[in-house]
Order: C-alpha cells, then sequence, then structure tokens
C-alpha cells in the first residue's frame, strides 16, 4: 500500500467539513482502494514520461540531496491531498459515508 489509511481519511473527511458543510462522516475501504489506484495511476504517468529507448543504466547512487528529497515528498503528499480533495468534491450526495 502505497497511502497511509488513517492520514487518507483524516484528511478526507477534514475535506468534507471544510467543502462539503461535514456531509461526510465515514470513509469506506472502496475509496481509500480507489485513492490509491489514483496514486498508481499518478507514478505510472511519471514512469512513461522519464522513458527512455536507450537501455536505463542503474543509478551509482542518489542522485538528489536531502532538500530535493524533502521537495519531492512535499509534492507527492501535496498531490495524494488533490486526489483526496478531487474525489470529495465529485462525490454524490447520498448518504454519510464516502465510497469509491
Amino acid at each position: 500500500m502505497k497511502i497511509k489509511p488513517a492520514l487518507v481519511k483524516r484528511q478526507a473527511l477534514l475535506v468534507s467539513s471544510k467543502l462539503r458543510a461535514g456531509k461526510f462522516n465515514r470513509v469506506s475501504q472502496d475509496f481509500l482502494d480507489q485513492v490509491e489506484a489514483d496514486v498508481d495511476t499518478l507514478l505510472r504517468r511519471l514512469v512513461m514520461e522519464s522513458k527512455t529507448q536507450d537501455p536505463i543504466l542503474a543509478p551509482v547512487g542518489k542522485l538528489f540531496t536531502p532538500l530535493a528529497e524533502d521537495a519531492i515528498l512535499a509534492f507527492f503528499n501535496q498531490r495524494i491531498a488533490v486526489i483526496v480533495q478531487n474525489r470529495i468534491r465529485q462525490h454524490p450526495s447520498i448518504g454519510k459515508t464516502l465510497k469509491g
């Protein structure tokens, strides 16, 4: 699993309270699975964008600094938050549970 379910649930409920007037107060496993699938899609797109015709040689080590690593982690964390927010915006106003 690439996401932290407890934190994604917390983020989803926060977004619900801020953008949907607290309409939803539960998060289903299906919703978490869909967020996970969206994260997988994001990662696949990045891999596809960085394809090369030549064989990919293994890096000789970590090619970025700790500062860059922090920026990369912040970027992905923000993208996951956007994925959650978009899913909630698109969710129909039926029931109290966010479903996939």
